[in-house]
């Protein structure tokens, strides 16, 4: 035996044991040999490595040596395969797969949080019973998880004799990372996937004819077609599977845990697909091509999958907008404009002169309510009973609105006066009121306040005497205000005076209104100053062809200028952006400030016209949400940014300033390049910008180099920057309509990736209003807003961890061909 086993092992190259059994043979002995069979007859044994066959009658049949690197010998079974399987589940092999960051998993919440992790499968020959398989995650920004919920952070072992084995890879920040698996016993073994993680957008939205080729939102009209998009290069391990579309009920988390099936609710089947190599161009499906159902309320909200498995069921290794998250994947909101669900009684109470109010309520209150309270002070010259249009809307859809008599005739003092305390008085009444109709249904703790022109800054003047006055008011305190908007507000105070401090502040106007107009002519009309003084978030709704009493029911026609849309459709944006801005701060309705921060000329409530023309900005609070590259307000030198680093210009023409109009005229002037400017008025303002233009056949650009302190842009959501064309400027002139430029990210790598943003929204052109020989008006700021994961779309390669600068490419070959614009607030948006 001895003889064939050295054969054997001459043979197969390998080296002998240096035993393979005790017994022992010599030529001498008399006495039969035993061998290693003779007490396993029928069994296969192993001794050192050599997996040895006995017979039925404990001989030994066969010899066979176990080939280390390879192989290991198993009692009963022999020389058994060792290799460990590892295959990411919906996912190519040798591809790197892609995880999203999601917030660290507990106990908790793994339940939904699991299906934003990746499955990995580990299998082995089922013969390889014995040992134990190690996993190892290298790097950091993932961790395993067991399919049952057991936190494995980043190693584990699992018993050979329990494969196959599932884990779940999350990832928490960003990363690239391998998983391993090994074997003891066995050299080869061992085998590794790889991963990446990165942020998830979201997978609905619009497409575009040029780079990004989808613009990704969650927010639609309901009668706009609902688009999805798969990009082919943060999904590369998913090139030629096959998934199915599905638009299903938004769910809360812990019912996604407990029932994740698919019943997909698009008006018809659920779309099909496969995932392309090439483009998100080629990656966008039709999901939902007819107008969506709303059967009750505003809005309807849903999730959005991408079954994979094919199994009518969300699993770890799908790709899920929604599930597992506080807020849907998919909101469709109906026509804002249109009367709500509720019938709305009206009635009116007074104490006095001052406190005589008009009160419109949803009769259903009591199955409604508690509700926040919708106060309105009217202006100058107007009256309380003007604004039935907004009262009975806001009340259609569920809200208390007081609109009260206001003592604007001495001025903002007495105006402010009067919204406060015909507040309190109606909080003191409401109990009583109307057969205690009120009562216990109005949620003090949520008031917004609604001024117009002198009523405008009065309702600022009132907040700014509480918090820097110390005015007392018995039922209800500053931060029981949720929001102040103003329309056409005057300011013939100072911003220190008419101040809304840390509250979210909006201001509706009109570029046609011949009273408030906010021109340079005259410090008390300029408006936007109140809105460059807000703390916290502020947006503007600014309305071509809108005069000062378009906002009310009865006021002369004062507007002036062409295009003028009238009375009627005034009132359908206001009605339409007022319970927009009411359900975003008053309720948190997150869906509603798509509204606020895109682009009105490419979304705006459905029941808007298209020709309106309306330019808006919006401002996250900058205390939370902002992380700003350049405000030029605490650096006014050129060439240096508020975040400390060089800003290299290359322009026809640029200069930074303080945002005021030089010369009090709109008449453009080459000596005033902040023509049109009313951002900043008063000495000591220092609310500050930069102008810049590009005459025919030029190019230019300008590029903020970013400091290495805040290289890392992804944790950052959008980047963003207020743009408006110059008034009355030569080149705003040759233009004549809606401009854009080119945004461009660098990263240190010099990797640079740019976005046109016309086609996700544009520069208005300014009103053309001609008076007296002038043509033109104020300059008209527009926030462009661009998603920051936007930039890597189609495989761009750019690091969003280590960017170097951002810059702004205009001229001939990238944007609109001519231009002057001013530019504010560049900043990082979380």
């Amino acid at each position: 035996m001895l003889v064939r086993l050295l054969a054997f092992l001459y043979v197969t190259g390998c080296t002998p044991p240096s035993a393979v059994s005790g017994k022992e043979e010599t030529e001498d002995s008399g006495t039969p040999a035993t061998d290693e069979c003779d007490e396993h007859s029928g069994e296969v044994i192993c001794l050192e490595g050599v997996a040895i066959t006995c017979d039925a009658k404990g001989d030994i049949s066969r010899e066979r040596w176990c080939d280390p690197a390879s192989t290991i010998c198993i009692d009963g079974t022999g020389c058994t395969d060792c290799a460990i399987d590892l295959t990411v589940v919906n996912a190519q092999p040798g591809v790197r797969a892609f995880v999203p960051i999601r917030p660290p998993a507990t106990a908790d919440t793994f339940a939904w949080q699991r299906f934003h992790m990746r499955p990995v499968r580990i299998t082995a020959d089922p013969a390889l019973t014995t040992g134990k398989v190690t996993l190892e995650l290298s790097g950091t920004g993932m961790n395993l998880w067991s399919p049952d919920g057991e936190p494995l952070g980043t190693s584990t072992t699992v018993r050979a004799a329990d494969l196959p084995q599932r884990i779940l890879v999350e990832a928490t920040s960003p990363s690239e990372t391998s998983i391993s698996a090994s074997y003891r016993d066995c050299s080869s073994a061992t085998q590794t996937v790889e991963f990446w993680s990165g942020t998830q957008p979201p997978i609905t939205g619009y497409p575009l004819t040029d780079y990004p080729y989808f613009e990704r939102v969650q927010v639609f009209n309901s009668n706009e077609v609902i688009r999805t998009a798969i990009d082919p290069y943060r999904h590369a391990d998913r090139h030629g599977l096959p998934y199915t579309v599905y638009i299903v009920d938004h769910k809360r988390p812990e019912e996604w845990a407990a029932d994740p099936s698919l019943i997909d609710i698009s008006l018809g089947a659920a779309e099909t697909a496969t995932v392309t190599d090439t483009s998100v161009a080629d990656n966008v499906v039709d999901a939902w091509t007819s107008d969506v159902p709303i059967p009750s309320g505003l809005t309807r909200t849903f999730d959005v999958v991408f079954d994979f498995d094919d199994n009518l069921t969300l699993d770890p290794g799908d790709i899920a907008i929604g599930p597992g998250d506080a807020d849907p994947g998919l909101t469709a909101v109906g026509d804002m404009a249109a009367t709500g669900p509720s019938s709305v009684q009206l009635f009116g109470q007074s104490t006095g002169m001052w406190t005589t109010q008009r009160v419109y309520y949803p009769i259903d209150l009591a199955e409604i309510g508690p509700v926040p309270l919708v106060v309105i002070s009217h202006g100058n010259g107007h009256h309380y009973t003007w604004y039935d249009y907004l009262g009975y809307h806001l009340a259609s859809w569920g809200y208390v609105v007081m609109s009260h008599t206001n003592n604007t005739g001495p001025g903002i003092e007495t105006a402010s006066t009067t919204t406060l305390t015909n507040t309190d008085a109606f909080l003191q009444l409401m109990d009583t009121a109307e057969g205690g109709a009120l009562s216990g249904n109005i949620d003090a703790s949520r008031i917004v306040w609604i001024g117009h022109s002198r009523g405008g800054e009065g309702v600022v003047r009132a907040y700014d005497r509480i918090v820097d006055e110390g005015y007392a008011t018995a039922e209800y305190s500053a931060d029981d205000i949720v929001l102040i908007s103003s329309i056409a507000p005057t300011l013939f105070y100072s911003v220190d005076q008419s101040d809304p401090h840390d509250r979210p502040y909006h201001l509706f106007a009109g570029a046609a209104d011949g009273d408030v107009h906010g021109s340079p002519t005259s410090q008390y009309v300029q408006y936007f100053r109140i809105l460059s003084a807000a703390d916290s978030s502020s947006q503007m709704t600014y309305l071509q062809g809108v005069g000062h009493n378009e906002f009310n029911c009865c006021g002369f026609a004062d507007a002036t200028g062409p295009a003028l849309i009238g009375r009627t459709e005034t009132q359908v944006v206001s009605k339409s952006y007022y319970l927009a801005l009411i359900r975003a701060y008053a309720d948190g309705d997150k869906s509603m400030f798509d509204y606020l921060s895109r682009r009105a000329d490419v979304f705006r409530p459905q029941g808007i016209s298209d020709p309106v023309v309306i330019a808006n900005t919006y401002r996250p609070d900058p205390s939370t949400a902002l992380r700003v590259i350049d405000d030029f307000q605490s650096e006014h030198n050129l060439e240096r940014s508020a975040a400390g680093d060089s800003v290299i210009i290359d322009a026809d023409e640029a200069y930074e300033n303080i945002l005021a109009d030089g010369d009090g005229t709109l008449n453009w002037n080459p000596s005033d390049l902040m023509n049109g400017m009313t951002q900043a008025g008063y000495s000591g303002d220092t609310n500050r910008g930069l102008v810049v233009h590009w005459e025919p056949e030029t190019e230019g650009s300008i590029t903020w180099l970013i400091p290495d302190s805040m290289a890392d842009f992804s944790p950052y959501t959008f980047l963003s920057f207020r743009a408006a064309q110059i008034t009355r400027h030569p080149l705003t002139m040759g233009l004549a309509t809606s401009l854009s430029v080119i945004v461009e990210v660098v990263d240190q790598a010099g990797r640079t990736r740019a976005i046109p943003h016309k086609e996700i929204g544009q520069v208005t052109h300014p009103y053309p209003r001609s008076t007296g020989g002038e043509y033109g008006w104020s300059n008209e700021f527009n926030t462009i807003r661009l998603r920051l994961t936007d930039f890597l779309a189609d495989g761009s390669g750019l690091d969003l961890t280590d960017i170097s600068a951002v810059r702004l490419r205009f001229g001939e070959s990238s944007s609109s061909p001519i231009g002057a614009i001013g530019i504010d607030d560049l900043v990082l948006e979380y």
